[in-house]
Parts: structure tokens; sequence; C-alpha cells
């Protein structure tokens, strides 16, 4: 008689992960529209709190299973939201419009950026929409995408 195989059970640290890349994605379905600072604020608290239930970056869990940071730098979402990322403090630092408030209206003002060739941005306020609001807006999902590639190493973790 052949004896059952019993699969391994998911690490306690993988179904952490699940719940809190759930808790993400139910979070920026209920408070993202893009519109509310706070929402945007958690989001990312979230998101960077999913850091922290990644396995080791040097060894990972699994015994013969690539290491965790490999597998992050041969994602190319990765370096497509680093890209993003970077673009966006491009735009932080290199400024070629001032948002000013001239007889109760908006108004641009051109000045010149500190580098001409580089992309450049514009000063406004946070609550409205600047460079570092969009870094804000985009890590969540881009962090969320990242920790699940690397953290979700057992196919029961994702298929809970």
């Amino acid at each position: 008689m052949r004896r059952k195989r019993t699969r391994p059970s998911v690490p306690p640290r993988e179904s952490a992960l699940v719940c809190a890349l759930l808790l993400n994605v139910l979070w920026l379905t209920f408070a993202l529209g893009g519109v509310r600072l706070w929402g945007e604020v958690t989001a990312l608290l979230i998101s960077l709190a999913t850091l922290f239930l990644l396995p080791e970056w040097s060894s990972g869990e699994i015994h013969g299973a690539e290491k965790p940071v490999y597998r992050l730098l041969k994602l190319p979402l990765f370096w497509c939201g680093f890209g993003l990322i970077s673009m966006f403090f491009i735009h932080s630092w290199n400024l070629a419009w001032d948002w000013q408030i001239r007889d109760n209206r908006p108004v641009l003002a051109a000045v010149d950026p500190a580098i001409d060739w580089l992309p450049a941005g514009i000063v406004a306020p946070l609550k409205d929409s600047n460079p570092f609001r969009m870094i804000i807006f985009y890590i969540p999902p881009w962090l969320a995408c990242c920790c699940a590639w690397v953290g979700l190493s057992t196919r029961r973790s994702v298929s809970r």
C-alpha cells in the first residue's frame, strides 16, 4: 500500500505576507482614488511594512531556492518601477515650473531648470500634485508586486 505524501506547510512568514498583500490591495481599492493624501500615505506605510515580511536577502527560506535578491534583480517590473521612481526624483530636483497664486488664480511661472537636458518638474503643493505626490502614489503597487514576486516562494501560498 502506498503511503500518501503530505505537502510541506506554508511558512508562517509567507502566510503573513499573503495577508499583508491582501490588506494592501484592499486598502488601495478602498482609499486610493488618487484624491486623498492620507489614503496614499497609509498605502505607502502598508507597502513598506510588507518589506519586513520578506525572507532573508542572503539565503532565503527554502533549501536550494534562488536567493531573493537575485529573483528581484531579474524581475523587469522592478527595473521599470525603479526607472519611474528615479525619473520622479529627477523631476523633484530639476525644477522648471513654479506654481504661484496671482490675482487669486493659480499660474505656472517658468523657471530656469538646473540641468536643461534632464526632465523638468514643477514646484507645487503636495496636496495638489507634485513629483513627491507621484512617488507616494506609484510606490505602493510597485512594492507590493516586487514583494509578492520575491516573498511568495511556495505554490500553496499563492493558491490560498
